[in-house]
């Protein structure tokens, strides 16, 4: 199990641990936050995300990792991109990111980072460019893709799309309530949101066909 040593204390980072705990710990990922009476983290140090520089946790924050040897830290005024950044680790970033989209009654959408997945969402369909552009600009990554299913509201989630100035790839999508996609490790056997798991067929559909639409 990856395990990355959670060291800021920002209750904004501390509600992205709280978002995130449970979808990466299904994915084999730990995110370890000390107690009030904190020690050395089990297995040693691979990564650490430490308060952003300035703030008033950040030399008590060094001082505790001072003789951990972690390999990689990561910090910053985002939360939520300083999360993404240490996922990336051993990397600086992912090669690639896939966002899958399962425009129904509402709008759900998965990202998902060379197989890896960070982000689930489920929301208005006229809000979903905003949502889509805002997880984009936070994770670092080479290159990206929006794969959007030919759902119901298929006409509502373009126009949100376009709207943020975002491209994508129409993806066909009979058959990914059903029959979800089931990638090589069983990722899909992870979830059992019916709409997430649809996102996550979109996806991977996305990556292996279709094409552009502006």
């Amino acid at each position: 199990m990856k395990r990355i040593l959670w060291l800021d204390g920002r209750p904004s980072a501390l509600r992205v641990v709280k978002q995130h705990m449970e979808l990466l710990a299904r994915q084999g990922i730990e995110l370890e936050v000390p107690g009030s009476h904190p020690h050395p983290p089990r297995g040693g140090c691979e990564i650490a995300v430490l308060p952003p520089l300035g703030s008033p946790e950040r030399t008590w924050a060094e001082g505790f990792i001072a003789q951990l040897g972690c390999r990689r830290l990561v910090s910053g005024e985002d939360p939520l991109e300083a999360l993404y950044t240490a996922l990336a680790h051993p990397g600086s970033g992912f090669m690639h990111v896939a966002v899958g989209i399962d425009p129904g009654r509402m709008c759900t959408a998965v990202a998902l980072a060379d197989g890896l997945v960070l982000w689930e969402w489920k929301g208005g369909c006229g809000d979903l460019g905003l949502a889509v552009e805002g997880v984009l600009a936070r994770i670092p990554h080479e290159g990206s893709a929006v794969y959007l299913g030919s759902g119901p509201s298929f006409e509502e989630a373009e126009k949100s799309l376009a709207a943020a100035g975002l491209g994508y790839i129409i993806v066909e999508e009979w058959g990914s309530t059903r029959s979800p996609y089931e990638p090589p490790g069983g990722l899909s056997g992870l979830f059992s949101d019916k709409d997430i798991l649809a996102s996550i067929t979109i996806a991977y559909r996305g990556l292996s066909r279709w094409r552009m639409r502006v």
